[in-house]
């Protein structure tokens, strides 16, 4: 694992096209300002875990480095709603570009959603209804590549229709704003649509 662990500036720099990118490990969250990349403190479990766990954070951080434009967030004045939506959209994009440039990273990231949202691992976040909004949106996206996560996706929806009837099927079905990216059937937009989405800066959980 250290012999890992010390190849991963290099990995980084090859996946995310970018010369001199470091990687810092501590703290509780995974996230890169494009030349930097911290990773969270390595929980304590077996290599199994840990191994997979590390490849699909690098990779994942290292798509953001590769894909998104650092310097648009920064000019975008987002509300915290709209920058939670878009990081959901920014993830599944990164991703799919750079699995297109190197297969195996496919893989990775799969597991990587499945460890945090699928089953009971669900990681999506607070569950208050205001919340369970976000969170079904998260999940609605992160099933696209990993279907594992449909049923918490569900679940995430059907407790949006118990506090909050009518919201998200009337979002969805009835041509409100979140109508073209967020179906109730899980099926992903169509590539061609990937131009017409901001990029900025990630701030990932």
């Amino acid at each position: 694992m250290r012999h890992v662990l010390r190849s991963l500036p290099l990995l980084a720099a090859v996946l995310g096209d970018a010369y001199g990118v470091s990687v810092v490990m501590g703290g509780k969250d995974a996230h890169t300002d494009g030349k930097v990349i911290c990773l969270p403190s390595l929980p304590a479990e077996g290599e199994a875990t840990l191994l997979p766990l590390v490849r699909g954070l690098i990779d994942h951080e290292a798509a953001h480095i590769r894909e998104t434009d650092f310097a648009a967030l920064a000019a975008w004045p987002a509300t915290p709603f709209s920058r939670h939506i878009w990081n959901s959209l920014e993830d599944w994009r990164v991703e799919n570009k750079l699995g297109d440039l190197f297969p195996g990273c496919r893989h990775n990231f799969r597991w990587l959603i499945e460890h945090y949202f699928a089953g009971a691992n669900d990681r999506a976040g607070d569950t208050t209804p205001a919340l369970s909004v976000l969170n079904a949106i998260l999940l609605t996206v992160r099933c696209w590549d990993a279907p594992s996560v449909l049923d918490n996706r569900d679940k995430a929806v059907a407790a949006i229709e118990a506090d909050l009837p009518g919201l998200w099927q009337g979002s969805v079905h009835g041509g409100g704003v979140n109508s073209e990216v967020v179906q109730a059937g899980g099926e992903p937009p169509a590539r061609t649509e990937w131009a017409r989405w901001p990029s900025g800066q990630l701030a990932v959980r």
